[in-house]
């Protein structure tokens, strides 16, 4: 997942450069940055894990999916989302030869399921779980879905 580098927009008249060409701090985020959301040296924004295992029988023992698109196709069990942010994104593919387990992170909700709730995904099948909002109280992520196929 593309990594979050909060940082506030350095003040108007900043210097961007110290004594001897290197950049100031503001100046090195803001290049980071860029750097990180284009995909750092790949070109690829998006990070992709395949060949992923299913285990476990709960949201605790699940596997933890930590990339941006995912293809499960071995292992029996479940999956579990990173704790996103509101507007960041998780795909999940489905490929093993049965239903698959997808939880939410911790005090996390998927749609109008229960809170730590699977979402059950077919085999062969896509669905991607986009963080809408934070829940009151936990603060855990709330997840809507769109099943792509």
């Amino acid at each position: 997942m593309i990594p979050l580098n909060p940082q506030q927009l350095p003040p108007q008249q900043s210097q961007w450069h110290q004594g001897g060409g290197q950049p100031s701090t503001p100046a090195f985020y803001l290049m980071r940055s860029l750097f990180l959301r284009t995909g750092g040296n790949s070109g690829i924004p998006q990070t992709v894990g395949s060949g992923l295992t299913a285990a476990g029988s709960g949201r605790t023992t699940a596997q933890q999916l930590s990339e941006d698109f995912n293809e499960v196709t071995s292992g029996t069990g479940g999956v579990a989302l990173h704790p996103l942010k509101p507007g960041q994104f998780m795909l999940v593919f489905n490929g093993l030869g049965g239903n698959l387990n997808v939880y939410p992170a911790n005090m996390g909700q998927i749609d109008a399921l229960a809170v730590d709730a699977p979402y059950v995904l077919a085999t062969g099948k896509s669905q991607l779980f986009w963080c809408a909002t934070l829940l009151a109280g936990s603060g855990g992520s709330h997840y809507r879905s769109l099943q792509l196929g």
